[in-house]
């Protein structure tokens, strides 16, 4: 699955949220059923990208690890740089 999502394997886990909560706030009224199986599969999916980030941790290397860094804004330098060590493994768990 790492090699599904590449690189951005943590930014996906960071923002699949945010999609799936766009995708449930466009969905029609009266459709509980289908809000709620949309729900589901993105919770599943959210989950099994973290346990991907879980088995795919080395957790004999100190630092950071699945690093993203991308520019932002290039006309003022800022950057986002997402990462992950071993405190915040359990938390993306979470």
């Amino acid at each position: 699955m790492q090699l599904l999502f590449g690189e951005h394997l943590l930014s996906w886990l960071t923002f699949g949220p945010l999609i799936f909560a766009g995708i449930l706030f466009v969905l029609p009224r009266g459709m509980d059923e289908a809000a709620r199986w949309i729900a589901l599969a993105g919770s599943i999916l959210v989950f099994a990208l973290s346990v991907v980030v879980f088995l795919g941790f080395d957790k004999t290397s100190a630092g950071y690890q699945f690093v993203v860094q991308k520019d932002w804004l290039p006309l003022i330098g800022a950057r986002d740089i997402l990462g992950i060590d071993g405190i915040s493994l359990f938390l993306v768990l979470l």
